[in-house]
């Protein structure tokens, strides 16, 4: 990973700390009490760098990295959530294609980052991922209401917090599929206004792809309006809950959120 910088120094926002797990999806585990991966992704401010600037690009590559992949990721400013299930049930590894997550039972894991002022990108921006999938989940379909992902990238948007039916940020959650729909922006229970969950592609199982989003583009096409919120936090999660086969595996190689060049 490229880092450019630490924390900014703004306090981090705790309107969702009382949010029970699962709730992004709309699906409630009663004995947990985490909060919502979107609290977790956009929290800080869209801000500009202390002299006005923005950065050139934020790039989280995993290419060449070693080691203990959990441990890595915290030390870099990636944040799991409180009961994340154990590599008995999850694996983080990395290896030459970059950072991989297998799960080998039912379960869900989340991985994410509040973006530094240093890592924030002027808009219009562009988010480019280079990832795959070795393995789908067997029985995931969001059409059919199966909501289960080898692997989704969380986008979240500024800092602006809205109310209905419980506060959230607006936020993308793009994610690779081998059934169900393509390029349908899909509505969550919990977060019907501010979310949305689109699979961008459905590549053949181990072949890698690079996807290429306008966020601008995208964030005006999904909620309207002109203005659209610098990206404020990522997230990387994987999803197998309640599949009676919860196996899946994926990889990400490289993040990349940069201006769009028009």
């Amino acid at each position: 990973m490229v880092m450019r910088g630490g924390p900014d120094g703004h306090p981090r926002c705790n309107a969702f700390n009382n949010i029970r797990p699962r709730a992004l999806k709309g699906v409630i585990f009663p004995q947990l009490r985490l909060r919502a991966v979107s609290a977790a992704i956009a929290c800080v401010a869209a801000l500009p760098l202390a002299n006005g600037a923005f950065a050139a690009e934020a790039l989280y590559d995993f290419r060449s990295q070693s080691g203990d992949a959990r441990a890595w990721l915290n030390n870099k400013g990636f944040v799991f959530q409180r009961d994340e299930p154990g590599p008995e049930q999850i694996r983080y590894d990395f290896d030459s294609r970059g950072l991989t997550i297998r799960t080998v039972a039912a379960a869900t894991s989340v991985a994410t980052k509040e973006l530094p002022a240093s890592d924030r990108v002027r808009q219009p921006a562009q988010l480019t991922v280079m990832w795959g999938v070795s393995q789908y989940p067997t029985g995931a379909n969001w059409d059919q209401g199966q909501r289960r992902e080898a692997l989704m990238l969380v986008v979240s948007f500024g800092e602006k917090l809205v109310d209905v039916p419980r506060p959230s940020p607006y936020f993308i959650g793009f994610f690779l599929c081998n059934a169900g729909s393509q390029n349908v922006p899909m509505r969550g229970r919990s977060f019907p206004r501010t979310g949305r969950y689109i699979c961008v592609n459905g590549p053949r199982p181990g072949t890698e792809i690079t996807t290429t989003i306008d966020l601008a583009s995208r964030f005006r096409a999904t909620f309207g309006g002109s203005e659209v919120p610098q990206v404020s936090g990522i997230g990387i999660e994987t999803d197998t809950t309640d599949l009676s086969d919860g196996r899946a595996s994926s990889w990400v190689r490289s993040i990349k959120i940069a201006p769009v060049n028009r």
